[in-house]
């Protein structure tokens, strides 16, 4: 914890209006941290929200997960903007219209820019004995309009420079965190979850944060070029292929051998386009199919840890334990 503070042994939550924003209540853009967090024992730390102005937050956070976590919450039409120190996990968001998940893996030392043209609803996974620390400035769509930065996400899709994921309603982009957000972002840190900072002091590190932000989309995000486009094609290949046949003992090599890059090719670009190097990513989605066939109930654990990958069940039970926060056992159906 900031301010040289022992590990933590609870959850402190504090949600309010800047002492000199003459708001009556914080701003309702995402769902409140007491209705995110209040049934989370799990979840060690502190977090702080306060509201600059009406559709305006930032929130501070510093918290370490006793067990695993999986939550939920959702958003209006926003704009986020959160830079990660310390992190491990991954979200799942879902947006109306969108039968498929769009997922991504969250990465330390990273801002994400979070754009959500439609209201969405998302689930997000901590495993055991990770730490969260970081800073979000929220948005609303009309304060980001009346910033005139609206047109800065107006077009961005999956080919923009920047794009982790994307679908027609969401748009979720990374970018490596600068010298100038990092410094900003321990400022606001320190004045938010530290013993003596001030409300003003956590506005304009806030602000800082949102103007280098939108100062790194306009001056370097910008439209794939044509060799760009055509990595970005065989990366698409490859995590294609991958899923095609998750049960396979994959290497890079033979991946990259599979899609015709070469070795260094494939492991830099997967880890930046789709947030998690090639292994995490083939683990995380064998694991999920392992849980909807868990859940079909047509299968054992043993058929279904093979068929995913897996040949040794007690390895499988302990990844799929680690990851869910339950047992295989709990999740499979008895068959009829």
């Amino acid at each position: 914890m900031p301010g040289g503070h022992g590990k933590p042994t609870s959850l402190t939550l504090e949600e309010r209006p800047l002492r000199h924003a003459h708001l009556e209540a914080p701003a309702a853009i995402d769902t409140s941290l007491s209705e995110r967090f209040a049934v989370h024992p799990q979840v060690l730390g502190k977090i702080k929200r306060l509201a600059v102005r009406p559709g305006f937050n930032i929130t501070a956070f510093d918290v370490k997960s006793a067990d695993v976590f999986r939550g939920f919450a959702s958003t209006e039409r926003c704009l986020a903007i959160v830079v990660l120190l310390d992190c491990s996990g991954s979200s799942r968001m879902l947006t109306p219209g969108c039968n498929r998940a769009l997922e991504f893996t969250y990465t330390p030392d990273t801002t994400i820019l979070f754009f959500a043209r439609t209201a969405v609803q998302g689930e997000f996974a901590v495993p055991t004995g990770a730490n969260f620390r970081g800073v979000e400035v929220r948005l609303s769509v009309d304060q980001l309009s009346r910033l005139d930065a609206l047109e800065l996400f107006a077009d961005v899709d999956a080919e923009h420079s920047y794009c982790r994921a994307a679908n027609a309603d969401v748009w979720v982009g990374g970018i490596p965190t600068n010298t100038l957000i990092r410094a900003r972002e321990e400022a606001a840190l320190d004045a938010a979850l530290g013993s003596d900072g001030t409300d003003l002091e956590i506005e304009i590190a806030g602000l800082a944060i949102l103007t280098a932000a939108l100062e790194q989309m306009r001056s370097r995000g910008s439209v794939l070029s044509a060799r760009q486009r055509h990595l970005s094609g065989k990366l698409d290949r490859a995590r294609s292929v991958l899923l095609e046949d998750v049960a396979r003992s994959w290497t890079v090599s033979d991946l990259a051998e599979a899609v015709g890059l070469s070795e260094r090719q494939l492991k830099t670009g997967f880890r930046t386009r789709f947030g998690a190097p090639v292994y995490e990513y083939l683990q995380s989605a064998r694991l999920s199919k392992a849980k909807t066939l868990l859940a079909d109930g047509d299968l054992s654990i043993t058929d279904v840890a093979l068929t995913v990958g897996y040949a040794n069940p007690s390895h499988f039970a302990f990844l799929f334990r680690r990851t869910f926060g339950i047992a295989p056992s709990q999740l499979a159906r008895p068959k009829r």
